[in-house]
């Protein structure tokens, strides 16, 4: 009977002692997963706070910060190294250095990688005009873009680089009442790129324009004949 009692004790023994050792190394392997998650996330994290050292972003809030100190400079560059980074999204701008001079540089858009948003631009003027009213028989749109890659030299040999743009969406539409017909163009454009019209409302301006010639159409004639003529010194 005593050794009977003794095995059970054992073998409920033996058995709790497993339990033990397999709880202990489960603890032991949720441990050692945590630590290489750990490991695994501080990696990422170091590796994105290297890459925005590198690229060194302005967002609107660091800016508009009474801390930001603005710098001696600030240059309008097109970057295609930025402008599809997912850190950079929501940037204004970054901080460069350039002959030890701290520099403000400021994207912009020259032009799209398959031009999809000029196309887009000019589909959304386009419609907007061309919807504006019934009398508006035709609309044409079109994009123009001038950049310009210089240097700028100063006598003691010093020099800066610079990129200028100069980008312009004109808009020209004819209205006619089937008897007659009038025609307006304008155009909408500033010495900077795509970017321009990210606060412009391009259907406004094309809705306008359409409006302006349908208006034209229906003005009376002008009466000819002799009239006072005043002019005025403006310089």
């Amino acid at each position: 009977m005593k050794n009977s009692v003794d095995k059970k004790k054992s073998s409920e023994a033996i058995s709790e002692l497993v339990h033990k050792t397999v709880d202990s190394g489960k603890k032991t392997a949720t441990k050692a997963k945590n630590n290489v998650n750990a490991i695994v996330e501080k990696a990422k994290n170091d590796s994105l706070q290297r890459k925005l050292k590198k690229l060194n972003p302005i967002f609107p809030e660091q800016y508009k910060s009474e801390d930001f100190h603005i710098p001696n400079m600030i240059v309008i560059v097109d970057d295609a190294v930025r402008r599809d980074i997912e850190l950079c999204n929501g940037a204004i701008g970054w901080l460069s250095k350039e002959k030890e001079v701290e520099i403000v540089c400021n994207p912009r858009r020259v032009a799209s990688e398959k031009a999809e948003e000029e196309i887009a631009l000019l589909t959304k003027a386009y419609n907007a005009a061309m919807n504006a009213h019934e009398e508006i028989k035709q609309v044409i749109c079109g994009l123009t873009r001038k950049l310009q890659n210089i240097f700028v030299f100063a006598s003691d040999g010093t020099y800066q680089k610079d990129s200028r743009c100069n980008m312009r969406l004109s808009v020209n539409c004819i209205a006619s009442d089937g008897t007659s017909m009038h025609s307006i163009g304008k155009t909408s454009g500033k010495a900077i790129g795509l970017e321009q019209y990210d606060t412009v409302d391009v259907e406004e301006f094309a809705k306008g324009v359409a409006l302006d010639a349908v208006e034209m159409l229906h003005a009376e004639p002008m009466v000819g004949g002799e009239m006072p003529v005043v002019i005025h010194n403006g310089f």
